[in-house]
């Protein structure tokens, strides 16, 4: 079992370039840092692609997500991934408000669900998802600094905020942006978004002594780091609920009013709390995954399993090949429309093109098979000219019953004949 964490390359604009987000590395790096509390080598840990998920063919992984995800994005369904990824949703934000029986049915295989605002939780909570407000893991990533700090960060500040800033505040500030275009190629060749993201933060943890943003990722960077926070945005966005209780947080419209000597906020128990949350399920995914591994190996026996089997067919076969001759335009049925059925069935159109199928007959429910709709078997529907296949054991006894009430002889019964008195 190996352990996986994402690569997020940035969305597509052109063919060459991509619009590339700091916050995405920030959640990439926030994974790294639990896996280094866990102690967990770097040869453990296998990157993937996150609009490759469903093409994933490596050893089975244990995938820790924390990232704000469309169902739909780039032309991949996120939520279909490949069989050998066992996902652990730490703390996601849902773009959508509605979710199909599919998508919810692959969400609740991987319950609970941490999520990253109250709107997720509630909406899958609504569609019968075991959920929890999870906040963000980038809320984890820890540095130290015995520098001064001095300088204010501006991080994508909307423009209504410019007049209202003291000047003071102004003399001190750094005009900073989390969101920028880059060619694909750049970003390919050396992992450049997740360096450039691990030397932001330490930049902000060494010079910055407090961050103006409307950027989620960068007010939650500045609440990990222990750096007094001001968030102002157009509205309170649903993704920000958590992160405005523990913050000071403003309407544009409102930026009159901002106090502009925010405190720093104390963390450190909800940070504990994240963490311990982490390691826990990603310790019991693996923990699981091996218990499993362990009945697995203790039951395979593949050696004796041959996929393509199936029960009673080939007696059907052999009795084809003595009784029925190629030459001649034979009439057959099949009472049951089952994998038998469908088996036989081809046998005889490649076998013996002359035959013809003429009558299904299925008891249990109305199915349409070579364009034929099922008749339920009665003495009134049965064809007594037709060749008949009773294509189940459990029919076999029914059928051997009605065919003696109606004298048929011309019929084979795929069932097995037990040991009797």
């Amino acid at each position: 079992m190996k352990y996986g964490n994402l690569i997020h390359n940035g969305l597509s604009r052109g063919e060459d370039n991509r619009v590339v987000n700091l916050g995405d590395a920030f959640e990439i790096i926030a994974i790294d840092e639990i896996y280094e509390r866990m102690g967990i080598s770097r040869d453990q840990i296998v990157e993937i692609d996150m609009y490759e998920l469903d093409k994933y063919d490596g050893e089975p992984v244990i995938l820790p997500i924390n990232f704000m995800l469309a169902t739909q994005s780039m032309g991949v369904n996120i939520l279909k991934m490949s069989q050998k990824i066992i996902p652990i949703f730490l703390g996601v934000t849902f773009a959508q408000t509605r979710f199909t029986k599919e998508q919810l049915g692959i969400l609740k295989n991987s319950e609970p669900i941490g999520c990253r605002d109250e709107r997720t939780k509630n909406i899958l909570l609504s569609g019968g998802v075991k959920a929890y407000l999870g906040g963000c893991i980038v809320s984890t990533i820890t540095r130290k600094s015995k520098k001064r700090k001095r300088k204010v960060a501006f991080i994508d500040v909307p423009l209504k905020v410019h007049k209202y800033i003291p000047e003071e505040i102004r003399r001190d500030g750094l005009i900073m942006h989390h969101e920028f275009v880059v060619s694909y190629e750049e970003i390919r060749k050396d992992n450049s978004l997740k360096n450039r993201a691990r030397q932001r933060i330490d930049f902000y943890a060494e010079n910055i002594r407090m961050i103006v943003t409307s950027r989620f990722h960068a007010a939650v960077i500045g609440l990990a780091l222990g750096i007094p926070v001001i968030l102002v945005a157009e509205n309170n966005f649903y993704k920000f609920s958590w992160l405005s209780k523990l913050l000071p947080f403003y309407n544009s419209a409102d930026a009159a009013s901002i106090d502009w000597n925010p405190k720093a906020v104390n963390i450190d128990d909800i940070k504990g709390n994240m963490i311990e949350i982490a390691i826990s399920r990603i310790r019991n995914a693996n923990a699981l995954y091996n218990l499993s591994t362990v009945l697995d190996n203790s039951l395979s026996n593949e050696s004796r399993c041959d996929e393509n089997a199936l029960l009673y067919y080939s007696g059907a076969i052999d009795y084809i090949k003595s009784n029925w001759n190629k030459d001649n335009a034979i009439h057959y049925s099949f009472w049951g429309i089952n994998e038998n059925a469908k088996h036989i069935n081809d046998f005889i159109k490649q076998s013996y093109p002359r035959a013809v199928l003429t009558k299904i007959y299925d008891g249990l429910r109305t199915v349409i098979f070579e364009g034929m709709q099922s008749e339920t078997p009665t003495k009134e529907s049965m064809e007594k000219d037709s060749f008949l296949f009773v294509t189940s054991n459990t029919a076999a006894r029914v059928a051997e019953e009605l065919f003696r009430e109606i004298h048929k002889k011309n019929y084979y019964l795929c069932h097995l004949e037990f040991i009797r008195e």
